[in-house]
């Protein structure tokens, strides 16, 4: 089981309490947003669909927003490391939950999805194939938890 599947298997618990909340969401004043996800959230920064329905919606509260998505990030922060592979999940992980320490948000908007969900199925694909074991880009798809 990668780090992916355990993060979500921690959240889940935590989704349906999303699902209905007690009251509704509400911004506010002093909120620090950040918007962290793959490419849909990167594209935030560009198009301001987000921010501007938020802002709409609460126009007499100073929120601060603050943009920390990557093209084709995942959960464990992979878009983050670069060329650094052999460091592993780890230390992805360690620096997209830096980045968001640094931040110091109260207001979290994820938008993962499209990257995340073909990992497995690309994997799948490339054993197939006969991809290389030692491809990084395997390896990086087939590597269990713990194994950093």
């Amino acid at each position: 089981m990668n780090r992916i599947t355990l993060l979500l298997a921690a959240l889940f618990p935590l989704l349906s309490f999303a699902a209905a909340p007690a009251q509704p969401f509400e911004l506010r004043e002093g909120d620090r947003v950040v918007f962290l996800g793959d490419t849909l959230m990167e594209r935030e920064k560009d198009y301001g669909y987000i921010e501007l329905m938020m802002t709409l919606r609460f126009p007499d509260r100073n929120v601060t927003f603050r943009n920390l998505g990557w093209s084709a990030d995942t959960p464990v922060g992979i878009s983050r490391v670069s060329f650094d592979w052999p460091k592993g999940e780890g230390e992805m992980f360690r620096q997209l939950m830096e980045q968001v320490k640094q931040v110091q948000p109260t207001v979290v908007v994820l938008g993962y999805g499209m990257a995340s969900s073909l990992e497995d199925a690309a994997a799948t694909e490339m054993e197939r194939l006969g991809a290389p074991a030692s491809s990084p880009a395997f390896d990086s798809r087939t590597r269990k938890a713990g194994e950093d």
